[in-house]
């Protein structure tokens, strides 16, 4: 059966718990509600050893679902082997915690029609309203790939977006550069002359689960804002790591100024508004402290740590 595009379901969480099996219950009936109408393969896949773990409710939220076991134990080995399998020549691939909007797959087929040039189209995530901090966090974690209208960008987001399947498979996720893999991949196709977009209707609701989540992530974030640049030495800022354990301050300062200018430039699009701004970059240089660790023990070559993700 011919497909028009192939969606690729992947959680970068540890699975096998009650919580990533009810946060894949939630993404999949979202999918299922889809308004889009066209052909879709709807493909999870998940390591061999939870084979027999995947509750079958799970499986019967998308009757045409197909589960593929794979071999690689990191959620970046996972979405290339995802890719691999999958059978269209649009492939998207979505974390299993995040729940996308009714017009979620339609935008991006839409977008991708429009601009057959585009080798990616990343969409945006937000938290749940739970608030300022929840709204601000998913600016400072997400909006990096955000361009406010549909526009080029040079990033990839890491839990929502669709590619060309042939040019994924030209550049796949480096499976050894953590968090960061989707940006060492969006710098290798910018340098292959392709073209990366961002279109806003892709809009998914990430789970949030508050400052234990926040710090986990932030940590492992430092750590592969180091990581990265000792892989790529092409990447902006690497000759910090050169000054080892005395480059983290200048790159913590280099973080934070990019994140004033991201909340000062997109804040509207994630609910900040003008006078919550001071508000906003207070936060910004609060979360950039919180990745100092994982810093250190990259630039001391050591591995990130216990962490929820995979």
């Amino acid at each position: 059966m011919s497909y028009d595009v192939s969606v690729v379901i992947i959680s970068d969480y540890k699975a096998g718990d009650d919580k990533s099996w009810n946060d894949m219950r939630k993404t999949l009936t979202a999918l299922r509600e889809q308004d889009y109408t066209g052909r879709v393969q709807y493909l999870l896949i998940e390591e061999e050893r939870f084979a027999n773990a995947i509750p079958e409710d799970v499986k019967a939220i998308l009757p045409d679902l197909e589960i593929k076991l794979g071999q690689g134990e990191s959620s970046y080995e996972l979405a290339n082997e995802g890719v691999e399998a999958a059978a269209a020549d649009l492939v998207v691939l979505l974390d299993a915690d995040c729940t996308p909007s009714a017009g979620w797959l339609s935008s991006y087929m839409e977008a991708a029609a429009a601009r057959p040039d585009a080798a990616v189209i990343s969409g945006r995530t937000r938290y749940p309203d739970f608030g300022f901090t929840a709204r601000c966090l998913a600016l400072l974690s997400r909006g990096y790939v955000d361009a406010g209208g549909r526009g080029t960008t040079h990033h990839i987001s890491n839990n929502n977006a669709g590619y060309r399947r042939d040019a994924y498979l030209a550049h796949p996720l480096p499976t050894n550069a953590g968090v960061y893999a989707a940006r060492l991949q969006a710098d290798a196709m910018t340098r292959a002359g392709l073209t990366l977009l961002f279109e806003p209707g892709m809009d998914v609701i990430h789970d949030y689960e508050g400052w234990a989540m926040e710090r986990d992530a932030r940590r492992y974030t430092g750590w592969g804002s180091v990581t990265v640049r000792k892989l790529e030495p092409r990447t902006p800022y690497a000759w910090m790591v050169r000054l080892g354990v005395l480059g983290v301050p200048v790159l913590v300062l280099s973080r934070l100024l990019q994140s004033l200018w991201l909340s000062t430039t997109l804040g509207r699009h994630y609910g900040i508004r003008l006078w919550q701004l001071p508000a906003a970059w207070a936060l910004a240089s609060y979360v950039h402290l919180l990745e100092i660790p994982g810093m250190v023990r990259a630039m001391t070559g050591q591995p990130v740590g216990e962490t929820v993700y995979r």
